[in-house]
């Protein structure tokens, strides 16, 4: 097998594994914090927001320093991670209150719904825009150097 092909075969294998701690994580928190702020489940909204905060920053520290191996600006990419987690948050927002009441469905599957769609998406953010590197021939030689980092 091909190199270039093994490393991407083993990172998507890496990103499914490191996406299942992921998911784990936020499948737990936000039940939990169902369940033991009862006095918020009107405002499931805010639980999921306090939720978010621990599994994104578990998310990024994963995918950065385990499935993508990124050596680049810690601060310019978590900039790059954030953005697409602020759009999947103001999806999750949006789309939760639809299908809580128009749907009539329990908030803690509405938003494991979002979460699986959300997976879907983020593969191709962080390894096409977070955490991309590009490769400069320099004089014969390959130097390795991360997007819009040098």
């Amino acid at each position: 097998m091909n190199i270039d092909i093994k490393d991407k075969f083993d990172k998507k294998i890496l990103f499914l594994f490191v996406g299942a701690l992921n998911t784990l994580l936020a499948f737990v928190l936000f039940p939990l914090a169902y369940f033991f702020f009862k006095d918020y489940r009107e405002h499931y909204l805010l639980l999921l927001a306090f939720c978010q905060i621990p599994c994104i920053f578990f998310s990024f520290w994963t995918n950065k320093y385990w499935v993508f191996k990124s050596k680049g600006n810690v601060k310019f990419e978590f900039y790059k991670f954030m953005i697409f987690h602020l759009f999947n948050f103001g999806f999750s927002i949006f789309l939760n209150p639809i299908i809580v009441n128009k749907l009539k469905a329990n908030p803690i599957i509405s938003q494991s719904i979002i979460n699986m769609i959300i997976v879907g998406i983020s593969y191709f953010w962080y390894d096409k825009l977070t955490f991309r590197t590009i490769t400069i021939n320099n004089f014969g030689n390959s130097v390795r150097r991360v997007f819009f980092y040098d």
